[in-house]
């Protein structure tokens, strides 16, 4: 049954109904739900069933199945197929926005994180450091915290499953690349000729 915990004068009701705790206001004709509290704990913000702990929804659509077991948040807006759904963090814009990522041992076991200071993003895993970085020129690091190209890589390169490393001086179309066309034959093309093969045995 619907039991009324009160009305404010300024049109709010507080109201239990079937196990749950409903907030819903008053636009002068109707009644209109903004949230409601389930009896499993479960707090719904512009949703009357939330399929989280907490589940905030600028406007309700289709909501696919979850794992409720390991659902702490859902952020929805999907009721157009064009609508866009946004987490934004504000920080200081001398300090750090981050997500960490923990356990019972670490709480930030991994971290993603935007450094304001320097504005980069880091990728950090395994507890400390930092594992990539993409800088304010847009030059991404790997095991290299200060890279000097649009990729800086500290370590070596292993390529699987492909057979080309394509060079392009300009944004317009290259046939100049590196490539194995066959198991441990390496080949240097440019302009779409080979120039240059060297076999297994080094010839």
């Amino acid at each position: 049954s619907l039991t009324t915990m009160g009305v404010s004068s300024d049109g709010y009701s507080f109201h239990t109904y079937q196990h749950s705790l409903y907030w819903a206001s008053w636009d002068g004709s109707t009644w209109s739900t903004k949230a409601r509290l389930t009896n499993d704990g479960e707090l719904g913000l512009g949703n009357t069933s939330p399929s989280a702990k907490l589940h905030v929804a600028l406007d309700n659509g289709t909501m696919p199945s979850v794992v409720s077991a390991e659902s702490a948040l859902v952020l929805q807006n999907n009721s157009a197929t064009s609508d866009g759904c946004t987490l934004t963090i504000i920080s200081g814009n001398e300090n750090n926005a981050q997500i960490c990522f923990g356990d019972e041992q670490d709480y930030d076991r991994g971290v993603f994180l935007y450094n304001h200071n320097h504005d980069k993003f880091t990728w950090r895993t395994s507890g400390s450091g930092e594992d990539m970085v993409l800088d304010e020129n847009g030059n991404l690091g790997l095991n290299e915290t200060s890279p000097a190209a649009k990729f800086d890589i500290d370590g070596d390169i292993l390529i699987r499953n492909a057979n080309a490393l394509q060079l392009n001086h300009t944004s317009g179309a290259s046939d100049t690349y590196i490539n194995s066309p066959a198991n441990n034959v390496m080949a240097f093309r440019t302009g779409g000729t080979e120039r240059m093969l060297i076999t297994a045995d080094g010839s």
